[in-house]
C-alpha cells in the first residue's frame, strides 16, 4: 500500500483519459489514484519541499510537478519515474503548452519561465509583474499564456515570441487583491481569473475588455 497523504492537498488534476487522478501536497509527494477502484497506484517522490502544482500532458503520458524546494519534475506516469528535473525558485504553477513540447513556470521571484521538455533548456525568461506571480495558463492554441499575480493583474503574452501582449491591469472594474489563478476557455478566446477580493472575472483576451463580474463566494477564491 503505499498510503495516503499526511498533509494538506495543494492541487489535483485529472488525465486526460479521466481513469486516474494526480494529487500533491505539502507531505512532499504525488499520488496518482485509480478512479474505478480509488486505489493509490503510484506514489511520486522526488520534492523535499510541499508541491504546489501537478498538470499533466495532453496525451496523459507525462506529469509535471512543481514544489516550493525549487524544482520541477517531469515524471513517465506509467513508471512513476523522473525523466527531468528543472531547477529555479519557488514554484507556485505551471502549465503545459498543448503538444506537450514546452512548460511554463511562475514563481514569487515575479518571474515567467518557459522551458523545454525533451532537453530541459531554458527558452526564455520574463518579467512583467510587481509581485510574486501565483498562476499560470497556456491557451488550448498554443498562442497565448495568461499569468496572475499577488500585485492584483493579469498579463497575458505572446506565448510564440515571448512578448507581452496584454496587460489588463487592475482598476476600478478589476480585481481589488491578489489574482490567484487564471484559466483559459477551451476555444482560447476568453480568460478567467479570481482573486482574495472574492471575484471571478471574465475577460476578453484579445482586448483585456473585461466581460464579466461574478460575485458570491463570502472568502477568498482560490480556485477557478
Amino acid at each position: 500500500s503505499f498510503g495516503v497523504h499526511t498533509s494538506g492537498i495543494n492541487c489535483i488534476a485529472w488525465q486526460p483519459d479521466e481513469l486516474r487522478i494526480a494529487s500533491c501536497s505539502s507531505d512532499a509527494r504525488i499520488l496518482i489514484w485509480n478512479i474505478e477502484s480509488l486505489d493509490v497506484v503510484l506514489s511520486l517522490k522526488g520534492h523535499n519541499q510541499a508541491v504546489t502544482c501537478v498538470a499533466w500532458n495532453s496525451r496523459g503520458s507525462s506529469l509535471a510537478s512543481g514544489s516550493g524546494d525549487g524544482t520541477v519534475i517531469i515524471w513517465d506516469a506509467s513508471l512513476g519515474t523522473a525523466t527531468l528535473v528543472l531547477k529555479q525558485k519557488a514554484v507556485a504553477d505551471l502549465a503545459w503548452r498543448h503538444d506537450g513540447e514546452q512548460i511554463v513556470t511562475c514563481s514569487s521571484d515575479k518571474s515567467l519561465k518557459i522551458w523545454h521538455v525533451a532537453t530541459g533548456e531554458l527558452v526564455s525568461a520574463h518579467q512583467g509583474h510587481r509581485s510574486g506571480v501565483n498562476s499560470v495558463d497556456w491557451s488550448s492554441n498554443e498562442a497565448l499564456i495568461a499569468s496572475g499575480s499577488d500585485d492584483s493583474t493579469i498579463i497575458v503574452w505572446n506565448a510564440k515570441w515571448q512578448e507581452e501582449t496584454q496587460d489588463p491591469k487592475s482598476n476600478s472594474s478589476g480585481h481589488r487583491g491578489p489574482v490567484r489563478r487564471v484559466t483559459w476557455n477551451p476555444s482560447g478566446n476568453q480568460l478567467a481569473s479570481c482573486s482574495s477580493d472574492k471575484t471571478i472575472i471574465i475577460w476578453e483576451a484579445a482586448t483585456g475588455r473585461q466581460i464579466g463580474v461574478l460575485n458570491g463566494h463570502q472568502d477568498d477564491v482560490s480556485s477557478a
